[in-house]
């Protein structure tokens, strides 16, 4: 994952209001470097935060995916949010002392992280720091709310290609390769993430895999057919998911996931 003085012209803020696109960039400098003392790595599984108890940290995902995901006292578990290469997390900790959300490793992932005082700290002295915090907060707010309407009132077709989509669309921009891209989700973890059963999930992946709209092996994803994967999921996607364009009229560098 490239960090943002290394990233092409393409747009790492999507949606921003233009004047604001400077400010984004150099609070994610400021950030991410403030940051790249503190390194640590999570093994597929691992509980990065713990839900309920005390934390004190702010992260940067330098490369992995991380769920934020509540577990029901009858261990039943929903996957409230992905977080994927390039996305602050843990940005709460500012605020709460204790933590409403487990965040878990759904891959290998690789954090830089930061105390919540010294984050308060940088955006006192720096306030594009603050905007780049304040732009991750509401595209996760925005992003939350797709998937609200897409739980409430979209069928499973629907929010599966709206989350192959979401997921390919953000590793782009995060300037990874997206012909292919790992998925690394089993069908257990979909289905709490989209409020499926595994049964439905597995359904519907072999419904979209028979009329070639998708192909996945051994957890590499392909979407072989984007504009039927894209009708699928418009009725559930909000106004700027729509209008936003697969790659945003840019072309992705090689780095890798």
């Amino acid at each position: 994952m490239a960090r943002s003085e290394g990233i092409a012209s393409w747009s790492r803020f999507p949606l921003h209001r233009p004047e604001l696109f400077a400010d984004l960039h150099r609070g994610e400098a400021a950030l991410t470097k403030a940051m790249s003392a503190n390194a640590k790595t999570f093994r597929p599984g691992d509980t990065i935060i713990f839900e309920a108890e005390p934390h004190s940290y702010v992260y940067w995902l330098r490369t992995g995916w991380v769920a934020r995901a509540r577990r029901m006292p009858d261990q039943r578990s929903q996957i409230i949010a992905v977080f994927l290469p390039g996305d602050f997390f843990g940005v709460k900790t500012v605020f709460l002392a204790r933590q409403p959300d487990a965040m878990e490793a759904l891959s290998a992932v690789t954090v830089e992280f930061l105390h919540h005082r010294q984050v308060l700290q940088l955006t006192r002295e720096n306030p594009d720091v603050g905007v780049r915090l304040w732009w991750q907060v509401c595209e996760d707010q925005r992003r939350l709310h797709s998937w609200v309407a897409g739980l409430g009132r979209g069928n499973a077709e629907e929010r599966i290609g709206a989350m192959l989509l979401d997921f390919r669309l953000r590793l782009h921009r995060a300037g990874l390769k997206t012909e292919s891209f790992r998925l690394p989700m089993t069908q257990q973890q979909i289905a709490d993430y989209l409020g499926l059963t595994v049964v439905h999930v597995n359904r519907v992946l072999r419904r979209l895999r028979e009329a070639e709209m998708i192909s996945l092996t051994r957890g590499r994803m392909v979407i072989t057919d984007m504009r039927a994967v894209e009708q699928l999921a418009r009725p559930i996607q909000d106004v700027f998911d729509r209008s936003a364009g697969l790659f945003d009229g840019e072309s992705p560098n090689a780095e890798q996931q």
